[in-house]
């Protein structure tokens, strides 16, 4: 879990964990989704050093604007997902935010 502010541009976090099998992979994550507002973060999986998998997110809404949370509160929480090829074996999954956006995320 992590909590940056719109500006910030250097923030990462991360855990190690091992893929019990080779193939290909779906990614979830949940985060905030701002109404009418971008939240950009990038998510990676590196494995031996090298990076397997990566996505950006936070920069396509993906709970409806008219979400009653949405509307009520201005975010949400919302599930996006991305595809990737995985080794099996050790792996590095970080979150990293290194451009501003408009929210908090």
């Amino acid at each position: 879990s992590m909590g940056a502010p719109a500006s910030e541009t250097k923030a990462t976090c991360g855990r190690e964990l091992t893929v019990p099998r080779a193939g290909k992979y779906r990614v979830w994550v949940r985060y905030v989704d701002h109404r009418k507002k971008s939240e950009p973060f990038t998510l990676k999986l590196t494995q031996a050093g090298k990076p397997a998998v990566s996505a950006e997110l936070g920069t396509q809404p993906v709970v409806p604007e008219n979400d009653e949370y949405q509307l009520y509160w201005g975010f949400s929480f919302g599930w996006s997902s991305f595809e990737g090829d995985l080794a099996e074996g050790k792996a590095r999954i970080d979150v990293s935010i290194d451009k501003a956006g408009e929210a908090w995320r």
